[in-house]
């Protein structure tokens, strides 16, 4: 659980929601809420988030990708009450996955709740130029995993 969210959220990121527009599911507390745990997690009680961009929206999640200086994350979100408990079940079986695979998952940061929302934080994997054989080995990790 976040310890302190006694501090004022950066004017930059201020700007940047209103110069977008930003959507209307993603209201201030819900951002300092995940700016605080984004400084719980990286140890860094001044990072900020200083970017949102939305990846996409389903008829039960959307998806966005939060950026701070340091590291990119992934976001997941939906309603808590028509979701209940769905974020704490899928970094389960995301967890395990990570430990049974030799395929790469991008590690929980952490699940939860927050007024109406229920949200699943990880980490961002950037899509970069894949090697030769990417796709034989995961292939062959995907296999593996049956």
């Amino acid at each position: 659980m976040v310890k302190n969210i006694n501090f004022k959220i950066s004017n930059s990121l201020l700007n940047y929601i209103n110069f977008t527009g930003m959507d209307s599911e993603l209201n201030i507390n819900f951002i300092v809420h995940l700016e605080c745990l984004i400084r719980e997690y990286s140890k860094n009680r001044n990072t900020k988030i200083i970017g949102i961009n939305r990846l996409s929206a389903a008829s039960s999640n959307s998806s966005y990708k939060i950026v701070s200086p340091e590291a990119c994350y992934f976001i997941k979100i939906n309603s808590k009450t028509s979701f209940p408990k769905m974020f704490e079940i899928e970094s389960l079986g995301i967890e395990t996955l990570r430990d049974a695979s030799p395929i790469p998952f991008p590690k929980v940061i952490c699940c939860g709740t927050f007024e109406n929302y229920s949200f699943l934080i990880q980490e961002f994997e950037m899509s970069n130029e894949k090697e030769y054989n990417y796709w034989q080995n995961f292939g062959v990790g995907l296999a593996a995993l049956h």
